[in-house]
C-alpha cells in the first residue's frame, strides 16, 4: 500500500521522565515527549522531536535517559552539543533500541568519549556507513531512546542538549 499526501502526527499524552542518578549540587534535567511530524510519499521524510530530546544544564556525574521515542522512519541522527562545563568532564551519548515488549534496552551506538565542548554527531541507519563512535549501518527499532552518561571526574558538571531527526 502507497501512502501519498498523508500527514502523520505522533504525540504522546503521558508526561515525561529523565532517569537520573546520581548527585551534583544544582542541576537541571529536562526530558522533552516525543512529537513527530512529517509527510509520506514518494521522497526522503524527515521528522524530527521538536526541541532536544534531552537539555543538561549543570549536571554532576550521572546518566539520563530520554523517553522512548518510536513511530516511522529508518534512520536518526542525533547532535550532542555541549556549550559549557566545569573540572573534568567525560561523556559519551548512546543510542539504545528497546526490546519489544519488554522493559530493557541494547547499546546500538555510543560515541567516544567527550571532554571538551562541542558538538559530537551519531547515526544509525539502513544508509550509513558503519564507523566507530559515530555511525552504525543498523535499521531504527521501533522503539528507541538516547542516554547520556556524565562520568566521574575532577568536580565535572556539563551543560548540553541532546536533539536528534528521524528520516526515511
Amino acid at each position: 500500500m502507497t501512502m501519498r499526501n498523508k500527514t502523520i502526527r505522533l504525540a504522546s499524552s503521558a508526561l515525561l521522565l529523565a532517569t537520573l542518578a546520581g548527585t551534583a549540587a544544582a542541576q537541571t534535567v529536562t526530558v522533552q515527549p516525543p512529537n513527530l511530524t512529517g509527510t509520506q510519499g514518494n521522497t526522503s521524510v524527515r521528522y524530527g522531536a521538536q526541541g532536544p530530546l534531552v537539555t543538561l544544564t549543570a549536571v554532576g556525574p550521572s546518566t539520563v535517559n530520554s523517553a522512548d521515542q518510536s513511530g516511522p522512519g529508518r534512520n536518526v541522527s542525533c547532535d550532542y552539543v555541549g556549550t559549557a562545563h566545569t573540572g573534568t568532564e567525560a561523556v559519551t551519548v548512546s543510542l539504545q533500541g528497546k526490546v519489544p515488549g519488554g522493559t530493557t534496552y541494547y547499546t546500538l551506538l555510543t560515541s567516544a568519549s567527550i571532554t571538551t565542548e562541542g558538538t559530537t554527531t551519531l547515526s544509525l541507519g539502513s544508509n550509513i556507513t558503519t564507523a566507530t563512535n559515530v555511525g552504525l549501518n543498523h535499521v531504527l527499532p521501533i522503539t528507541w531512546r538516547v542516554q547520556v552518561v556524565l562520568g566521574t571526574g575532577t568536580s565535572p558538571t556539563t551543560t548540553a542538549t541532546v536533539s536528534c531527526v528521524v528520516s526515511d
